[in-house]
Order: structure tokens, then sequence, then C-alpha cells
């Protein structure tokens, strides 16, 4: 009786560990420039925040949009509020957002299987990456 009740609970926990994505077999890193500029170059992302972002309650589950612009610049919409923003490429494998004179870097992976969904988490922390896509087409906030 316990071995059974061992095999359904160690089952149950990998079935759960694979629905949260921490099998990274259907993501690849990103580590060219040039596919990081077309993430950012005139395109619109959009996400929602699932718990494991570890925000506030009230932003749970709530979509965002960032419009990003070839100059980079661009603008996070999110629970009614804009804010500005501007990116740039570090190094093969980052995008540092910078919003109100703070900068983080990010990573980035694709989806191998779904054409323009990523994930994107800030180096050096051990949160779990935001899943987004991307539409490209030029938003209008872009000159």
């Amino acid at each position: 009786m316990h071995i059974r009740f061992l095999f359904l609970f160690v089952s149950i926990f990998l079935l759960f560990l694979q629905s949260t994505g921490v099998f990274a077999s259907d993501w690849k890193k990103i580590q060219d420039p040039e596919t990081l500029k077309k993430i950012y170059t005139d395109t619109t992302l959009r996400g929602i925040n699932y718990p494991q972002s570890n925000l506030d309650y009230n932003q749970l589950n709530t979509e965002w949009q960032i419009e990003y612009c070839s100059d980079g610049t661009g603008i996070l919409t999110f629970m009614g509020h804009t804010y500005p923003r501007t990116w740039k490429i570090k190094g093969n494998d980052q995008i540092c957002i910078t919003v109100r004179s703070e900068e983080k870097c990010h990573f980035y992976e694709e989806h191998t299987k779904y054409l323009d969904v990523y994930r994107m988490g800030v180096v050096g922390k051990r949160n779990a990456p935001w899943v987004f896509t991307v539409r490209r087409q030029k938003p209008e906030i872009c000159k």
C-alpha cells in the first residue's frame, strides 16, 4: 500500500514539474544578438502574470503589453497604466531594460515548437521566467 501511494505521489509531482516548465526541453536559449534584436524591433510583446511571478496578489493573472520600437524605446501597458522604457542589447544573450533610471538585464529563450513564443528572466535572479508572445507589426507609437 505504501509503495502505491509513494508511486502515485512521485508521478503527480513529476507531472506538476513538467507542466510548470521545469523540464527545459521545449526551450532553447537565445545567444545571438540579431535574434534578440528581432524580438524588440517594432514589435508588441504580450503576456500574463502568473502566481510564480512573485508579484503582488492584485497583479496576478493580469495581462500586460509592451510596444517596442527600433530606436530603443518602448511603453509597457499594465493594469491601466503606461510606463516608458528603453532597451539595448548587451553581449550575445541579454537585453537590458531601463525604467525610471533602473536597468535590469534579461536572458531569453524561444519555444522550439511554437513560433513567436518566448520566455525571459532577470539575469542573476532565480525567479520564474515570464512567457510571452511577439507580434511582428510596427506599433503606432513607433515613428
